[in-house]
């Protein structure tokens, strides 16, 4: 359903068209001195010109159900499950346990749906509706009702039906982390090699793909780096040091070869090159 090869060209041509208009106006700066959340801006209006649904800022589905798992259950113990089938922690135990505030989950850069104006279905949000309903249902003959929020009749459920159209589950979406890297960059207001460069070349891109990997629900993900260097050979050969190491780490998918796509700029600090690197991930 998703080609990475598609993404990677929406994100080549976003970039390349910004680029465009800073040609035109003369800019004194180029992409290679815009801040992340700029590219990030950037990116998401151009996935979005190339018909994909596109979501800032989205929570990950399922890491957040690690903290109401006290304890392993006893064999036998009803379950109680955050939306679409996952097992939470046992629903008498769950419900005793918080919840966590928004500002506390960890979010991934951009989410892509296959249509535009979608939304996601969000297992937190589910276990708050069925509390919910399990608290209205108390002390009434629908009580019984209130270990599963999918029962027939629930409020819940034909909301959910009737959202299905607009509403993506979580492994039918595709989950994009964003990193911007420069081996040259402005340092109060004077350009120069970037001494951080090789540690965040090597670090950053692989706590994305360790995220990305951990959650259950994320089936179809990528980490992408915007690379700025002073020539397409440098890109190459720092980004091939990145994928061994990324091979090399233990993590519970398989790792694509890497989506390239370069783009001259003009050189305004010392990079020449910007190259889009998407690891696209596949769960077995």
């Amino acid at each position: 359903m998703w080609s990475p090869d598609q993404i990677a060209d929406a994100l080549a041509e976003s970039l390349r068209a910004h680029d465009s208009l800073l040609r035109e106006e003369q800019a004194v700066y180029g992409l290679d001195a815009l801040g992340e959340v700029a590219l990030h801006t950037i990116i998401a209006h151009g996935l979005s010109t190339s018909g994909f649904g596109v979501l800032r800022e989205q929570p990950y589905p399922h890491e957040w159900t690690r903290k109401l798992r006290p304890g392993t259950p006893p064999a036998g113990t009803p379950t109680l499950r955050g939306g679409r089938g996952e097992q939470i922690a046992p629903s008498g135990e769950s419900d005793a346990l918080p919840l966590p505030i928004p500002r506390d989950r960890q979010r991934c850069d951009l989410v892509l749906t296959p249509q535009p104006n979608q939304s996601l279905d969000d297992s937190l949000h589910n276990e708050k509706q069925r509390r919910k309903d399990a608290a209205d249902l108390q002390g009434t003959l629908f009580e019984s009702l209130s270990t599963s929020h999918l029962a027939p009749g629930s409020p819940h459920l034909k909301s959910e039906i009737s959202d299905l159209r607009f509403s993506v589950p979580p492994e039918s979406a595709f989950w994009l982390e964003l990193k911007t890297l420069g081996q040259y960059t402005n340092t109060a207001g004077l350009p120069g090699p970037n001494r951080k460069y090789t540690t965040e070349l090597t670090r950053n891109p692989l706590a994305d793909l360790s995220k990305l990997s951990a959650d259950e629900r994320i089936h179809h993900a990528a980490a992408a780096i915007i690379l700025f260097t002073d020539t397409k050979s440098t890109a190459r050969h720092d980004l091939e040091v990145l994928m061994q190491r990324a091979r090399a780490k233990d993590l519970p998918i398989t790792i694509s070869s890497p989506h390239l796509r370069h783009l001259p700029i003009p050189d305004r600090i010392g990079n020449t090159t910007c190259t889009i690197c998407l690891i696209a991930l596949r769960k077995e």
